[in-house]
């Protein structure tokens, strides 16, 4: 009965009902999002300030030899980075090559192809003369 009463409903009055709904359901999100904002409470944890006492202490010593320690490992990581870094410019180098090589082998078949295609072009109109001859099709000239 709803939808048979739709029929009846002014198109102007149905988009005023529309825009009345997007309105509230606007200003309801808009007062949910100020109240959650309003109930946060803004605290850092934990106390980013307090101070706790060490249970060890690290002597001199001890700390330059973890200094020498990561010196060592971040020489043995740049030394295996230059290697990675030779090898790929050696590997580019070789496959360039290999490339440039097969290059050469496709062009050289291209043109061999080319040059048979020439001459077949050359000899093919007097095969087709020949052969028009032969069936009847042409007669030869007296």
């Amino acid at each position: 009965m709803l939808l048979a009463q739709l029929n009846a409903v002014d198109p102007r009055t149905l988009a005023d009902i529309l825009i009345v709904a997007v309105v509230f359901i606007s200003l309801g999100l808009a007062a949910r999002t100020a109240f959650r904002r309003s109930d946060h409470r803004r605290e850092i944890a934990p106390q980013p300030l307090e101070v706790k006492p060490a249970q060890e202490f690290v002597g001199a010593g001890q700390c330059l030899a973890r200094h020498e320690n990561l010196e060592r490992r971040l020489s043995a990581l740049e030394q295996g980075l230059l290697a990675l870094r030779r090898e790929m410019r050696e590997d580019r180098a070789a496959l360039t090559r290999q490339m440039l090589e097969e290059i050469g082998r496709v062009h050289a078949r291209v043109n061999e192809s080319e040059q048979r295609l020439g001459q077949n072009m050359r000899i093919l109109p007097g095969e087709i003369v020949a052969l028009l001859r032969n069936t009847g099709a042409i007669h030869p000239r007296e």
